[in-house]
Formats: C-alpha cells, sequence, structure tokens
C-alpha cells in the first residue's frame, strides 16, 4: 500500500485537470454505491491509513448519520442541472456528509442531454466539474441508455492512473426490493467492463453485495489439460444462453398472470396529476430554452 505522508490537500479545482496529484494524499480511493451491502466498507482496515470515499447522489439510502471522515459527493445532472439542485435535496444529501473530512461535490455530466450547474447552485460549496458526455459517448453501447454514475466515475478514473488502489463497493449491478430501478443503464455492459477492469487490478472490488465469487477458470483448466480457454468459453456462452432463456419463460409466465393488474396500473397512470417533479422539471427547461432563445 503506498505511503500517504502528510501530504497537503490540493484544491478541488484541480481534480480534473491534476487527478493524480489531487488524490495523492490519500491511500486509497473508495467509490461506495447506494446499497445496503456497501455500509459496511465504512468501517473497513483494509483500505490502508487515510481512504477517500466517494458517495452518489441520495446517499440518505445508505446513510442514516453523518459520515465525517474523508469523503465526496457526486452530483449527477440532468436536461435541466443537478438532480439535487433541482429537487431541492442538496441540504438533506449533504447534512450527511458534510463532516470535518468532506472536500466537495463533483458535478458530473456523462451525456448530452445532461447539463452542468453553475457553481453557485451549490450553496458556496467546493465543487468540480467532470464532463464525461464525449467521453462515455465512445465507450458505451449506442442507443437509449446511459452510463449509470458509478459506472462512468470509476471507469474515468481507472483511466486516470492515479497510482492509488480504487475498490467499488456495491457495485453488483443486483436490483434491490426496496429502490424504484429504471431501464436507463446498460447494465450488462457496465459490469462487463468493470470485471475486465477487476481483473487487470485497474479497479479492485471491494467485495461488498457480492453471493459468488470469481469463476477459477485457470485453476479448472489446470487439472484438465485437454480443455482450453477456446472451449470454456463457448461452453460458458451457451450454458448461460439456456439459463437466460429458461428465465425468460418464467418471466413471461409472471407477466400473464399479471395483466389485469398492470391493466389498471396503467390507466391510473395515464389520469393522475403530474407530479411536481415533473412540473418543476417542465418549468426549468422551459426557462432554460428561453435563455437559450434570448
Amino acid at each position: 500500500m503506498a505511503e500517504t505522508g502528510i501530504a497537503a490537500l490540493a484544491d478541488i479545482s484541480t481534480l480534473t485537470t491534476d487527478p493524480k496529484g489531487f488524490f495523492a494524499p490519500y491511500s486509497s480511493v473508495v467509490l461506495v454505491a447506494n446499497s445496503r451491502d456497501a455500509v459496511g466498507i465504512l468501517e473497513s482496515q483494509e483500505l490502508g491509513e487515510r481512504p477517500l470515499f466517494i458517495f452518489f447522489n441520495r446517499v440518505y439510502r445508505i446513510l442514516s448519520q453523518r459520515y465525517d471522515g474523508d469523503c465526496m459527493l457526486i452530483s449527477r445532472s440532468s436536461p435541466v442541472g443537478s438532480s439535487l439542485v433541482y429537487r431541492k435535496e442538496l441540504p438533506d444529501v449533504l447534512s450527511l456528509v458534510e463532516g470535518k473530512g468532506f472536500r466537495g461535490i463533483i458535478n458530473v455530466r456523462a451525456r448530452d442531454k445532461e447539463r452542468l450547474s453553475p457553481a453557485e447552485d451549490f450553496q458556496g460549496r467546493p465543487v468540480a466539474f467532470l464532463d464525461l458526455a464525449d467521453w462515455a459517448k465512445a465507450i458505451y453501447p449506442k442507443g437509449r441508455r446511459m452510463p449509470s454514475s458509478g459506472f462512468a466515475v470509476a471507469a474515468w478514473l481507472a483511466q486516470q492512473k492515479i497510482e492509488r488502489p480504487i475498490y467499488l463497493a456495491g457495485f453488483t449491478g443486483v436490483r434491490e426490493a426496496q429502490w424504484r430501478v429504471f431501464d436507463a443503464h446498460d447494465w450488462s455492459w457496465e459490469q462487463v467492463v468493470l470485471h475486465i477492469m477487476f481483473k487487470k487490478d485497474m479497479l479492485r472490488d471491494a467485495g461488498v453485495g457480492r453471493t459468488v465469487g470469481d469463476w477459477p477458470v485457470r485453476e479448472l483448466l489446470g487439472y484438465f489439460g485437454d480443455i482450453t480457454y477456446d472451449d470454456f468459453h463457448v461452453a460458458s456462452a451457451e450454458a448461460l444462453s439456456h439459463r437466460l432463456g429458461g428465465t425468460n419463460r418464467v418471466i413471461d409466465h409472471i407477466y400473464s398472470s399479471l395483466k389485469v393488474q398492470l391493466a389498471i396500473r396503467d390507466f391510473f397512470r395515464r389520469i393522475r396529476p403530474r407530479s411536481r417533479k415533473a412540473r418543476t422539471r417542465d418549468r426549468l427547461l422551459k426557462e432554460q430554452q428561453q435563455n437559450e432563445g434570448g
């Protein structure tokens, strides 16, 4: 583990211009997903003398009290700027991370339609702006899906070669029952890329939230010399395809049994008034278009 000594903390404005220097004072960088399984990482003794924790957006999903250690907050943008700002959630979220070790906010843009917020929207807090829209367009599958905040920041950090281990906690791609999940990200692509980076030690899996470990492929082939890597890859793809087909058949049966309930739900969705959040979003978009037109 790298020694950090008593290096001075760099200004947050250097995060994007000199990421290696910005993260140099820390023993490791830990990205914490909004997952129940990730909470335990805050007490881990495996992260070195001075880890820097990076939280994402609505941290009240995992934090029940203020975290006082070294940390930062990712605020993802939307078409009307930072989601935490326009939803008026920023004060509540900051109350859980703004302890003595709070380094500031990173406003992240990872899609063309998203817009970074002006610095003054963050109520005087230190803020850095990370525009990954063009970068994500190059490495993310084309279509209507967009990179998750965690994937975008993790992959960007891996590319920066900051010379500190980067741990991911709770990045399993598995939905949790208590939070609504939108079909907005290509979870399969993200998990494939992250697993490759784990194997190359570009990123490290903190080991929380996973029910199974890595497949011991190399050890298996060591015992069975007649089996090649190509054999294994073809057979594993076939086996996973069969399992996915079986899962899809079960899902089809479930949907068939829920047709009436889904029809009732869709009817009430069509007739209910627009939510306050939707009205606010429409108003901000209209104001933004008027300002750009003027």
